[in-house]
Parts: C-alpha cells; sequence; structure tokens
C-alpha cells in the first residue's frame, strides 16, 4: 500500500513520546516548479529534533504543529511544470519536515542531484557541507595547523577529520571507546584521546599545550574548557554545538570569565551556525561530491539498522548515548 506517513509536533514538549505523533496525509501532485520525491533514507539529529521539540531553535520560528526531520536523500516520482529535472532522478534534500516522511513535495531548485539514493549521501549533505563551511570559513584552517575534534567518531566528526588530514593538518581526535578511536585514527588522526579512560585537559596540557590552532567542539562543558585552556596563540575555537548541555540547559560558570584566557594569546572563540553560510553550501556539495567520487573522502555510516518512522525515537536515543559510529540514518523504504 502507499503511504505518506509524516512525524508532526504536535505540541511542544521534551521527547519525541511527548510532543510527536505519526500522522497520515493524502499524496498530492507538485505544483509549478516543484517536484514529489519518495524518500529512502533520513538522516537523524537528535540533539536538534530536541531543540526543536522544544520551539528552542533560535534561527527558526516554529510553534507546534510542525513537521520534523532535515535531510533525506530519494528519488522523484511525480514533477510539476518548468521543472528540468526528471522522474526516476535521485536527489538529497535538506528542508525541515522533509525528511521524517514517506513523501515530500518540494521547490525544485532546492534538490541536490546524487549518483544514487543511498544513505551515504547525507553524509555529505548537508552534515558533509557543515564540516566544510565550518573549516574555511569560520575557522580559517590553514596547512600544517593542529585541529583538535570533539565527537570525532560521528557523522559530523568523521568527515572533520578527513578534510583536515587531506588539508595536511596534524589532527587529535576526541572520541568516546576504544573502538571508536582507533576508527578515528584509521581516518588520519596522529592521535584519539577517549574520554572515557582519560582526562582530556591532561592529555592536551601535557601534550598540545599552546600549539593548538583550531578547536572544533560540538559537545562543550569541559571538552570545550580543556580547548580553551590549551589554544595557541591566535586559535580559533569553533562551537558548533554544546550536545553535553544543550537538553537541559548550559550550567553556571564558576571560573574567571573566558576572555582572561583568550586576551593574552589574541585567540578566539567563533560561533559556527550553517543556516547563516547558506551561499557557500552549493559549492561546498559539489566539491565533496567530486572528493567522493575521486576516493579522498569516505563517508561512514552506523551498523545499527532503524527502519521506519516508528524507530526514530530508539534511533535518536542510540545517537543521543553517543553509541554511533558515523551517521545515524532511518531506513524508509520498506515502510512505504
Amino acid at each position: 500500500m502507499t503511504k505518506n506517513d509524516k512525524v508532526v509536533v504536535h505540541r511542544c514538549a521534551r521527547g519525541y513520546k511527548a510532543a510527536t505523533h505519526v500522522v497520515s496525509e493524502a499524496i498530492t501532485k507538485p505544483g509549478k516548479g516543484e517536484v514529489r520525491i519518495r524518500n529512502h533514507f533520513a538522516g537523524v539529529n537528535g540533539l536538534f529534533d530536541q531543540m526543536a521539540m522544544q520551539g528552542r531553535v533560535g534561527y527558526i520560528p516554529l510553534s507546534a504543529p510542525f513537521d520534523l526531520g532535515v535531510e533525506a536523500v530519494g528519488i522523484i516520482e511525480a514533477i510539476g511544470e518548468d521543472v528540468s529535472l526528471n522522474i526516476g532522478d535521485a536527489v538529497a534534500t535538506t528542508n525541515l519536515g522533509g525528511a521524517y516522511r514517506h513523501r515530500q513535495i518540494i521547490d525544485a531548485t532546492k534538490v541536490y542531484l546524487i549518483p544514487e539514493a543511498i544513505p551515504e549521501y547525507l553524509a555529505i549533505v548537508p552534515t558533509g557541507v557543515s564540516a566544510l563551511v565550518a573549516l574555511e570559513q569560520v575557522a580559517e584552517l590553514k596547512e600544517g595547523e593542529v585541529v583538535v575534534i570533539s565527537a570525532a567518531a560521528g557523522g559530523l566528526g568523521h568527515i572533520w577529520v578527513q578534510l583536515a588530514v587531506n588539508m595536511g593538518c596534524r589532527v587529535i581526535g576526541i572520541a568516546g571507546g576504544d573502538e571508536k578511536c582507533a576508527f578515528v585514527e584509521s581516518l588520519g588522526a596522529e592521535r584519539c584521546i577517549n574520554y572515557k579512560v582519560e582526562n582530556i585537559e591532561e592529555v592536551l596540557s601535557s601534550l598540545y599545550k599552546d600549539v593548538i590552532n583550531v578547536a572544533v567542539d560540538t559537545v562543550g562543558g569541559v571538552i570545550f574548557d580543556a580547548m580553551v585552556d590549551n589554544i595557541a596563540p591566535l586559535g580559533r575555537v569553533v562551537v558548533s554545538g554544546y550536545a553535553s548541555e544543550i537538553v537541559d540547559g548550559a550550567k553556571p560558570v564558576l571560573h574567571p570569565r573566558i576572555y582572561s584566557k583568550l586576551y593574552w594569546k589574541g585567540a578566539s572563540v567563533r560561533g559556527f551556525m550553517n543556516a547563516l553560510l547558506a551561499k557557500y553550501h552549493r559549492d561546498a556539495a559539489k566539491r565533496l561530491f567530486t572528493m567522493m567520487t575521486e576516493g579522498k573522502l569516505s563517508v561512514a555510516i552506523d551498523e545499527t539498522s532503524f527502519k521506519g518512522l516508528e524507530s526514530l525515537p530508539r534511533a535518536a536515543e542510540h545517537m543521543m548515548k553517543g553509541l554511533n559510529i558515523g551517521k545515524t540514518v532511518l531506513d524508509l523504504r520498506e515502510d512505504q
């Protein structure tokens, strides 16, 4: 049976069970300049979902009800007038409300043509795009610099590691567990700090004190503090999230203000918000597709299988607990 179910936030609350339910809607025809896509895979973004479900996404005004899910890959199954794409084309999309659903209708100019509808492209659009834009436009990474990356085995982190290595940088990853650290080092990192058995501050201060040119952090808390403490003169700490505190809120800081550490080094803390740098996205995606085709970039999809929209809460919990290696995805193919 042809289905068009989707995940809807019916009230702003904490957690999928309280905030969402799966609803069915009619399958409609695309309008002028639009295409209808049958989603095959959706990327899971547990942290963003948590913020969205509580209406706490700073750059998007959200009020229930609204559709959830951002990135998907699939096949065009219907086209409207004045569309140059074809039925059967494989595409990737980044569209709030367009991913956690069986079918979506979207402006044809907003899709990315891809060779085939496989989950690996979810690690490129938008994840890889975010990684490349952050390193180039915010971190201003240069060849030969020393880079520290938190959550280095995750969907975003493992792309950062490879891009920095490809730029000729020395890379130190931070991850939880021997398996994850082995994976990070297999990508070219010279060292991976296993935060489950090692003290991050002690490792950085003993081996990389004041030589870290760029630190890229998505976790916050003690990891962020350790990065700031060991940043090099003129170094850049890039904040791309704060997973350790994003759900319950940031904890009070009970030590001297951060400028007392940054000023004497001429160092800086820079926020990366991908949505504010949209003008760089298309070019970044094109270059990443080429790198992937040429074998210069490999992407990892977490091996744990999550099938159907109903498995979203389990998939998000899996990711939020740090159990994933690579990108966590929902397989929607058999759900239709």
